[in-house]
């Protein structure tokens, strides 16, 4: 059994879904979680390899219900010049990722690029500002996702959860996993998917929360009040350094870079405090349907809406602006509980 941080729990519990890392039908009850009012749902931590997971975990079905409930939520009462500054803010991180990360370790002129569950699509088009003849691919399993990066940007977009049947005929140098992992209904398998479908040498980049401060809070609510917590950000896992690596050594990754920022959470006491008190939570009613879905209405720009100003431009301004708005903050060791965040760049072995 591997050493590893365990949650409080209420008992053994056997698992209606195997564990996604090392396949135990039973583990220990840690929590329980309401999916926006979508699906209630176990939450179990396995005993043999520390991996934390919903159980069940949702259909294909119900994930896509909560992922299109999901941005309805965010998009329903957002300003556009707010969303236009997220795209900004986007396109910079990547920037500033292909300046500080990608050139250290990426010595190909033309890479492709894949971009799984893009979100608004442009951090790889920041990466692409530095690697203008790169070739970009998306796949997200939300359609209008898929229909919003076809008509803004250059690229080639595919709609589905991932797999490495979805694009036969290529290999890529580059697979982009931000806010994913903790997302699919299975991680190990996608990182083996994404393995097939690099080329020799390529790299995988993933961000993911750091499962103790994640799960924290409703662990905490689970164990003192025996109550469920609302689930509003679609986490189906929740993982600790030792999981990570397991996951990536089995699937045939060697990390290039791994690191955790973010302290903020964990000064304000969010990921180790013992709480006794809680507030009350309350599960979104039916969201709005958007009359024109995102794609055609919250989110319809022009580019250069995005690209072209002095701040955006990569010119010595922005990229000093960049470094100051965009650099990782309060970094420290992969290995250690605290930070809200993982930053791995891993390479295929």
């Amino acid at each position: 059994m591997a050493d590893f941080f365990r949650f409080p729990d209420s008992g053994d519990k056997k698992r209606e879904t195997p564990c996604a890392l090392c396949g135990k039908t039973t583990g220990a009850l840690v929590g329980k979680l309401n999916y926006i009012g979508v699906q209630h749902t176990d939450v179990v931590q396995c005993l043999h390899c520390g991996l934390i997971s919903v159980d069940p975990i949702p259909s294909q079905e119900i994930i896509k219900e909560g992922c299109e409930k999901l941005y309805e939520l965010q998009e329903a009462n957002r300003e556009r010049k707010l969303t236009i500054r997220g795209f900004r803010r986007s396109f910079r991180q990547g920037g500033h990722f292909a300046r500080h990360y990608l050139k250290k370790h990426f010595k190909i002129a033309e890479p492709k690029i894949l971009e799984i569950g893009s979100s608004d699509g442009y951090f790889s088009q920041g990466i692409k500002f530095h690697y203008p003849k790169s070739e970009i691919h998306y796949v997200d399993i939300v359609e209008d996702l898929v229909r919003y990066y076809r008509g803004h940007f250059e690229c080639k977009a595919r709609s589905g959860e991932f797999s490495s049947h979805l694009f036969p005929h290529t290999k890529f140098d580059l697979v982009i996993m931000r806010d994913i992992l903790e997302h699919t209904s299975n991680p190990q398998k996608l990182l083996k998917e994404v393995h097939e479908s690099l080329n020799p040498g390529g790299l995988i980049f993933i961000l993911t929360p750091n499962g103790k401060e994640d799960f924290w809070m409703a662990n905490q609510r689970f164990s003192k009040q025996n109550d469920e917590s609302v689930m509003l950000l679609n986490h189906f896992h929740f993982y600790l350094p030792s999981t990570l690596e397991q996951m990536l050594n089995e699937s045939g990754f060697k990390k290039e870079l791994a690191f955790k920022y973010g302290l903020k959470g964990n000064k304000l006491g969010l990921g180790h405090k013992e709480f006794t008190e809680f507030n009350p939570e309350q599960v979104p009613g039916e969201t709005r349907k958007l009359e024109k879905r995102l794609s055609m209405r919250y989110w319809r720009h022009h580019p250069t809406e995005v690209k072209w100003h002095w701040l955006y431009n990569n010119n010595f301004l922005s990229r000093i602006y960049s470094f100051f708005a965009d650099r990782e903050r309060e970094v420290v060791s992969f290995n250690v509980p605290e930070g809200k965040n993982y930053f791995i760049l891993a390479k295929k072995s």
